[in-house]
């Protein structure tokens, strides 16, 4: 079972994480939240990668300037 795009997926999440991060910094707590489902990727032409490595890049740009903001995707 597949929930969605993977890009959109992480787009999604970096918001989640922007805006916690954003209250966290108001009331001093640390936050960790898991996200699970099976997203999808389509690869064009001869690229190399799959869903780890594009929810990776996508989070990273959506969360760069955030120090506090770390991405695990296993």
């Amino acid at each position: 079972m597949s929930d969605g795009d993977t890009g959109q997926a992480a787009r999604i999440h970096s918001a989640i994480a922007r805006e916690i991060t954003r209250r966290a910094i108001r009331c001093l707590h640390r936050f960790v939240s898991l996200f699970g489902r099976e997203t999808t990727v389509v690869i064009k032409g001869d690229g190399l990668g799959g869903r780890n490595q594009e929810f990776s890049l996508v989070a990273a740009f959506d969360t760069a300037g955030h120090d506090q903001i770390v991405v695990l995707n296993t």
